[in-house]
């Protein structure tokens, strides 16, 4: 018979099921405070719904949340010898780690609210690069994903979309300099 569970997860779907996991944060807080924004939720309502959105992807998948990074690391066979570089904050927490079907870490989410400013999630780039670089030949670790929600408001100078576009590529370009 057929097995929904079986199969591989694409990594477009994991991307997808982020994004969707915020957009239902987002209308669902709106509806449950009676017209209040994501921006005044608390972070783990987002990483939540984001869960919640993974789990509902077709394929074989195991998710945890706030996950120990050194037990992520250790199980996914990253940990070999040597010190742990303290970017990784090895005494941590992973907001979402996403597992592969047989039961090795696969995938690190980290979810952030309220962006504005670098200095919110540079640790968090630096932690999922230093764990992805961490023994890469001998590591289940496939890919991260850092995953936000920010807004933006019409002013007189600028208009939210503009506003939220050239924040977005503020964010990019602060990603691709870590």
């Amino acid at each position: 018979g057929f097995n929904a569970m079986s199969g591989r997860v694409k990594t477009q779907l994991v991307v997808e099921a982020c994004n969707a996991g915020i957009e239902k944060a987002y209308y669902t807080y709106l509806n449950m405070t009676g017209g209040h924004w994501l921006w005044y939720a608390p972070e783990y309502f987002i990483t939540t719904m984001i869960a919640l959105e993974l789990h509902n992807v077709v394929g074989s998948k195991y998710i945890t949340l706030e996950n120990s990074t050194h037990d992520a690391l250790s199980y996914s066979g990253a940990i070999g010898k040597g010190k742990l570089h303290q970017e990784i904050r090895a005494n941590g927490r992973v907001d979402i780690l996403l597992w592969w079907g047989n039961g090795s870490p696969r995938a690190i989410i980290e979810v952030k609210n309220r962006l504005y400013n670098i200095n919110q999630y540079a640790d968090d780039i630096k932690r999922i690069k230093g764990m992805l670089n961490r023994k890469v030949a001998d590591s289940s670790l496939e890919f991260g994903i850092f995953s936000f929600y920010t807004e933006s408001k019409n002013s007189e100078k600028n208009n939210a979309e503009n506003s939220l576009d050239r924040k977005l590529k503020t964010i990019e370009t602060n990603i691709a300099d870590i």
